[in-house]
C-alpha cells in the first residue's frame, strides 16, 4: 500500500466480526475527512438500523455496550471522585449517595465515552439507544470505533 499511494502507512487497528444467527454487520466512515469511523455487528433489526448504530457509535465514542460491561474498579473509582467534589460534598450528607447515582447516571453512563445503551440516540434525543434498539428488537452483539491518531 504505500509503494501504490507514496506515502507511509501503518496499521492503527482492526477487528474482525463473525456474522451469528442471522446477524447483520454495518459500517460508518464519517466523511469528508474520514477519520473517524466505526464497525456494528447486530443482532436482528435492519440494515439500516445497523448503519444508524454505527454512525451513532462514530459520533458518541462509547466504551461499553450496557453498564455490565463497566469494570466495577472504574464505577468505583469515578463514584469516590464524584462523592469528594465540592459540589456533592456541599449537599446534606443523607442526600449525597442519591445524588452521586444521579451523577452517575446523566454524567458517566450516558455521555460520550460512556455505556452505548444508555446514551441520547443520536438520530433521535426524545430516546435512548436501548429504546431504538427495543423498537426493532435488535440487540448490539460487539461494535468497534477507530479514529486516526487514536
Amino acid at each position: 500500500m504505500a509503494a501504490r499511494v507514496g506515502e507511509n502507512v501503518a496499521l492503527a487497528g482492526a477487528a474482525r466480526f463473525v456474522t451469528v444467527d442471522g446477524s447483520s454487520i454495518s459500517a460508518y466512515v464519517h466523511p469528508p475527512a474520514n477519520k473517524v469511523g466505526a464497525l456494528v455487528n447486530l443482532g436482528g433489526g435492519s440494515t439500516e438500523l445497523a448503519r444508524a448504530l454505527a454512525m451513532h457509535i462514530a459520533w458518541f465514542a462509547p466504551r461499553w455496550i450496557a453498564r455490565e460491561d463497566v469494570p466495577e474498579e472504574t464505577v468505583t473509582t469515578e463514584r469516590d471522585i464524584l462523592m469528594s467534589s465540592k459540589e456533592v460534598q456541599s449537599k446534606p450528607e443523607q442526600a449525597r449517595e442519591k445524588i452521586v447515582d444521579g451523577m452517575m447516571n446523566k454524567r458517566y453512563f450516558a455521555e460520550r465515552g460512556g455505556v452505548l445503551l444508555d446514551q441520547p440516540w443520536i438520530h433521535e434525543q426524545s430516546k435512548t439507544v436501548a429504546q431504538a434498539l427495543a423498537e426493532e428488537g435488535a440487540d448490539v452483539l460487539e461494535f468497534e470505533r477507530f479514529a486516526l491518531g487514536d
